[in-house]
C-alpha cells in the first residue's frame, strides 16, 4: 500500500471490555484506505482497518431550554462504522459503557499518534448494531451536570418563603443589586 501524505484520514479509537472481570481492549478504526502503524507509533505495527464510514458528531447544550437556567443537557453524538463483513458483530456482548472514545485526524503515512491531532475525546454509551453498520453513541461529562444548579424553590411555610400556592415554585433570580418590590401605591 503506497502511503499519501498528501491525504488526511480519521482515527477513532474505541475502548471496550470484552470479558466480565473488565478486560480492556482497544480497537482502531480509520477513514479512507487503511493503513498499519510503524514500529516506532503507538500502538507499533497495528493494521487500521478502513471501516470509519462517518467519524460523527458531537452536540453539547448549556441549558435544557431556552433561558440559562435548568439543567444542562449532556452532549451527544454519533460514530458509524462499516459492518457489511459481520467484523463487528461480535460486539454486542463487549461492555461500552463509560469507556473512552477519541478521534484523531491526520496524514495517511504520518506517524501515530504524533502526527495526528486530537478531535475529541469523549465516552461511548452504547452500539447499535445492523447488517450494513455499527453505530457507536457517544457522550461527554456533561451528562454529569444534568441536575439544576438553581434550585431554590419557596417552601410556603412563610411571608419569605411564599405562601402555599408558591410551594415548589423556583425563586426569582436578579443580576446585581437584589432591590425590594413589594406593593406599588395606587395613585
Amino acid at each position: 500500500m503506497a502511503q499519501d501524505r498528501d491525504q488526511w484520514i480519521f482515527v477513532a479509537e474505541i475502548t471496550v471490555a470484552v470479558d466480565a472481570a473488565g478486560t480492556l481492549q482497544t480497537h482502531y478504526a480509520c477513514s479512507g484506505e487503511g493503513f498499519a502503524t510503524r514500529p516506532g507509533d503507538t500502538p507499533a505495527n497495528t493494521p487500521i482497518a478502513p471501516t470509519l464510514q462517518d467519524p460523527g458528531s458531537m452536540r453539547r447544550e448549556m441549558f435544557s431550554g431556552d433561558k440559562p437556567f435548568g439543567a444542562v443537557r449532556p452532549a451527544f453524538g454519533e460514530v458509524s462504522l462499516f459492518n457489511g463483513d459481520g467484523r463487528y458483530d461480535g460486539w454486542e456482548h463487549y461492555g461500552f459503557d463509560a469507556r473512552p472514545f477519541t478521534l484523531r485526524y491526520g496524514p495517511l503515512g504520518g506517524a501515530y499518534p504524533a502526527d495526528f491531532a486530537t478531535v475529541l475525546i469523549c465516552t461511548v454509551e452504547g452500539i447499535t448494531l445492523t447488517e450494513t453498520e455499527a453505530r457507536l453513541r457517544l457522550r461527554d461529562n456533561t451528562q454529569l451536570l444534568d441536575k439544576s444548579f438553581l434550585k431554590d424553590s419557596f417552601d410556603g411555610s412563610s411571608v419569605p418563603e411564599g405562601s402555599d400556592g408558591l410551594a415548589g415554585q423556583a425563586k426569582p433570580r436578579y443580576v446585581g443589586a437584589p432591590r425590594w418590590y413589594g406593593p406599588q401605591p395606587v395613585t
